[in-house]
C-alpha cells in the first residue's frame, strides 16, 4: 500500500510540474532567432502600403511584421500560425511611424503594433516608444500573416554545430 501512495505521489507532482510549464508558459531558447513576430502576407503588407501616407525621402520602410518576442526566446505552439490583426490607429514622430493593431496573440511590447517606417539612423524599435495615447484613431482594416520565428543570417552562423 506505502508503495502505490508513494507512485500516486511521484505521478502527481510530475504532472503539477508540467501543468505548472504550460500555465506559465515558459519560453525555450532558439539559437540563431532574431524575433518571434505575426509575418505579414505579401497581400497585406502591400494593403498596409496602401493605405499609409507617403514615407518621407531617406526613410527606412517596416510594413512587414508585429513583434512578439525579441531575441531567441520562443513562444507557445498554440499561437504559431495563421493569425489576423486589425489595425486601428497610427503614430508618427520625427524617428518612427507605427500603426496599433488589436490582436489576440501575446506580444511584449506595451502597445501591440507594426512599424511603418524609420528615420534615417533610427533602428525599428524606436516605435516601441509610442504610448497608446500617441496612436490617432483611423478607418480600421485586417490584416493576415503568419506567427513564426525570423532567424538572422548573422546570428545563424553563430549555432553551435552538431559533431557526427
Amino acid at each position: 500500500h506505502w508503495i502505490k501512495v508513494e507512485i500516486r505521489s511521484r505521478v502527481v507532482k510530475h504532472l503539477l510540474t508540467e501543468w505548472r510549464k504550460y500555465l506559465k508558459e515558459e519560453s525555450y531558447i532558439t539559437p540563431g532567432q532574431e524575433y518571434v513576430g505575426l509575418i505579414l502576407d505579401d497581400d497585406s503588407a502591400k494593403l498596409l502600403q496602401s493605405k499609409m501616407p507617403s514615407i518621407p525621402q531617406g526613410w527606412t520602410p517596416g510594413m512587414h511584421h508585429m513583434t512578439i518576442k525579441f531575441g531567441r526566446e520562443g513562444v507557445p505552439s498554440r499561437y504559431k500560425g495563421r493569425n489576423k490583426v486589425k489595425v486601428v490607429g497610427l503614430a508618427q514622430d520625427d524617428k518612427a511611424w507605427a500603426v496599433r493593431v488589436e490582436t489576440d496573440v501575446p506580444t511584449k511590447n506595451d502597445v501591440p503594433h507594426i512599424t511603418i517606417a524609420t528615420a534615417p539612423g533610427i533602428k525599428p524599435n524606436e516605435s516601441n516608444e509610442f504610448s497608446i495615447e500617441d496612436f490617432k484613431p483611423i478607418a480600421p482594416f485586417d490584416l493576415e500573416g503568419e506567427v513564426k520565428e525570423k532567424y538572422s543570417d548573422q546570428l545563424q552562423k553563430k549555432r553551435p554545430q552538431i559533431k557526427k
